[in-house]
């Protein structure tokens, strides 16, 4: 038995960050200090699938980042020419 389901349902995410760049010293170098934190929310409603009741209900995340950028560029009004990025991501809230 094979029945077709659907699935329905909604979600939504909403992100804040920040950073700001500094030069270091006289040379092509920056350093960009970032945080972000972003809040995601999933409804889904229950259905049947012909034999047992299914219902996943709503699902809650906050997920916070802090990290780091280091750039090189010989013109910074341009792109960066290289870039190197580390982050460290923490669930506060795991759905």
């Amino acid at each position: 038995s094979n029945p077709e389901v659907r699935q329905h349902g909604w979600s939504g995410a909403v992100s804040v960050e920040g950073g700001h760049s500094f030069a270091l010293g006289n040379s092509n170098w920056r350093l960009e200090p970032q945080t972000q934190l972003v809040y995601q929310h999933l409804k889904l409603q229950s259905f049947h699938d012909g034999v047992r009741d299914v219902a996943q209900g709503s699902d809650n995340n906050l997920r916070g980042r802090i990290g780091v950028r280091l750039s090189h560029s010989k013109d910074f009004q341009r792109n960066p020419n290289v870039y190197f990025v580390a982050n460290v991501w923490h669930d506060f809230v795991k759905a």
